[in-house]
């Protein structure tokens, strides 16, 4: 199985060969995420209690040289619910040259307001009209925040100018028989200075 990381402030770059199953994965010290433990990171721990974020607009391109863009392409990844780490895409029956896909909401379903399905409200991923969807949640605890109880919550979002969140990931040709998008999260933690 080929992995792909994601470094979630410069998202790396990899690539592979026709697969219908993606699996997204949380990794800290080059390890899976362990959800609600205390995982060591940085002299100290850090406790991850949610993760959650939008994949959309998944695209195959061929080697032959055609494409396959899913209708209505909107995934909530529940990352701490193993069954909610996987898109099936049933569509793409041809050798792959090229994978891509949003981290994130676009501007025009944002701006259609709230929907049903994994774009539904109540699934804890919209904040209002105005401000749209969150395009990726992370909350937990670590000694290293100093806010009270040691709690962090990041909700990034935004799809009006000039604070457009959404993320474009692209993945090349090689190959594998599933993908496996390991989202790293050392670099985010160290990016985001939690004390």
């Amino acid at each position: 199985m080929f992995r792909y990381i994601i470094f979630l402030v410069g998202f790396c770059i990899s690539s592979f060969y026709y697969s219908q199953k993606i699996t997204f994965r949380a990794v800290l010290n080059n390890k899976p995420l362990i959800f609600n433990s205390n995982t060591p990171f940085d002299g100290s721990y850090i406790n991850v209690e949610l993760f959650k974020l939008y994949v959309s607009n998944v695209e195959f391109t061929y080697k032959d040289g055609s494409s396959f863009k899913e209708k209505s392409s909107y995934h909530l990844i529940d990352l701490a619910n193993s069954k909610d780490c996987e898109l099936f895409i049933s569509d793409a029956k041809k050798e792959i040259k090229q994978l891509s896909f949003d981290i994130g909401i676009d501007s025009a379903t944002n701006y259609q307001g709230a929907k049903s399905g994994d774009l539904d409200p109540l699934k804890g991923m919209y904040w209002t009209w105005q401000s749209g969807y969150i395009n990726f949640k992370i909350e937990g605890s670590s000694p290293l925040c100093s806010s009270s109880k040691n709690k962090f919550a990041f909700h990034i979002g935004g799809f009006q100018h000039p604070f457009n969140a959404i993320q474009h990931i692209v993945f090349d040709e090689n190959s594998a028989s599933d993908i496996t998008v390991e989202i790293k999260l050392d670099d985010f933690f160290k990016s985001v200075q939690l004390d």
